[in-house]
């Protein structure tokens, strides 16, 4: 029997006995594993205004409705290499701006402009390249 030991610190899977070297249905967190079913990283889902500092050591992908201004601070939980989505929602009034701390990137040097349209939905990818230096891709606006 093999034994291996695993991190599982996740409730959402499960892993099995591995018996005579038969890992079937086991993942391993070293290795790469085919996997038959859709996998979704985890999204964070806020509504605020304010200084908001997003938690890229729990998340991938944020979705942010806006119901005032809001800046996002530099984070302190990026890690290289870790890539996703931010979101950002308009409430029902609108007009609400976004600014960015200065670890957040752009093309060109010019911070994106988000949409201000009441129930606006836009999005932007995002790459982290190294400590302090998070890259926000071109803003897809006005989703609707």
């Amino acid at each position: 029997m093999t034994q291996r030991t695993l991190n599982n610190g996740d409730s959402g899977l499960v892993f099995r006995t591995a018996i005579n070297d038969n890992f079937t249905e086991t993942a391993f967190l070293d290795e790469a594993n085919t996997w038959t079913v859709a996998q979704v990283a985890p999204t964070q889902t806020a509504t605020t205004s304010g200084n908001v500092t997003l938690d890229f050591s729990a998340y991938n992908n944020f979705i942010i409705t806006l119901n005032g201004n809001i800046t996002l601070d530099n984070p302190t939980t990026e890690q290289v290499g870790q890539s996703g989505f931010i979101c950002f929602i308009q409430d029902a009034t609108g007009s609400r701006t976004l600014t960015l701390g200065t670890e957040y990137l752009n093309s060109g040097g010019t911070a994106p402009t988000i949409s201000t349209a009441a129930n606006a939905i836009d999005i932007m990818g995002y790459c982290i390249v190294g400590t302090g230096q998070i890259l926000l891709g071109s803003a897809l606006l006005e989703f609707s």
